[in-house]
């Protein structure tokens, strides 16, 4: 999943609206696995934080726009684990093309 795609689901948890027209202006992720590294584990972070930070409330009235409709935060969590195996299963296709090993849990859980 590209990082625009991931930034946006995981704002969108304390937002209220899935928006993608976010752009990251910090420099060395097009050229560096190591920023992108630290970019997506920050990510990781800014999303357990983000979904921990809803309330009962939250969980039971909230709705996240995305744009002409509307899910719960629970439905916006499972569209975005959809979108995450979608990503995976493509990345999967191209690591085998290209004769790349994938560890055994990524063997395990995409196939």
């Amino acid at each position: 999943m590209n990082r625009i795609m991931q930034h946006s689901y995981v704002d969108s948890f304390r937002t209220g609206a899935c928006d993608f027209s976010y752009r990251s202006q910090l420099p060395g992720l097009e050229t560096s696995v190591e920023a992108l590294r630290q970019w997506y584990s920050g990510l990781d972070s800014d999303l357990e934080a983000a979904v921990a930070a809803l309330s009962d409330d939250d969980l039971a009235t909230c709705q996240i726009d995305r744009g002409g409709w509307s899910v719960s935060p629970q439905m916006q969590l499972h569209v975005y684990n959809e979108a995450l195996l979608i990503f995976y299963g493509k990345v999967s296709v191209y690591l085998k093309a290209m004769g790349r090993e994938r560890p055994k849990q990524w063997r395990d859980w995409i196939a």
